[in-house]
């Protein structure tokens, strides 16, 4: 069984420097995968740098993302290919619509 989970917290750039982001480890998302895991699954885990992730296993491919925008590239592309969809990951519900330059 191939199974698409995802874990830890997206986070949406203000400007060059500055960005919204949520406290999500990702430990919910590393839990259940482990546990697909030990019983015979293929992982896909979609997440983000800073999530906390399982251990390296055969069975397992990990895809980091940042934002709301590539989480959606992401799955488009990924959610055809998997039996299972499991959505953990903690997703902004922000996205500025206008960053200021440096300029301005």
């Amino acid at each position: 069984m191939n199974i698409l989970i995802t874990s830890g917290g997206t986070s949406e750039k203000i400007d060059q420097v500055r960005s919204i982001t949520n406290h999500s480890t990702g430990q919910l998302g590393k839990m259940i995968a482990e546990h697909c895991l030990a019983e015979g699954a293929s992982v896909t885990l979609l997440t983000t740098a800073k999530a906390v992730k399982p251990d390296p296993h055969d069975n397992l491919t990990i895809k980091i993302i940042e934002d709301t925008e590539q989480l959606l590239t992401a799955m488009e592309g990924l959610v055809p290919a998997h039996d299972v969809l499991i959505h953990s990951m903690a997703v902004s519900d922000y996205k500025p619509v206008y960053m200021a330059g440096f300029e301005e």
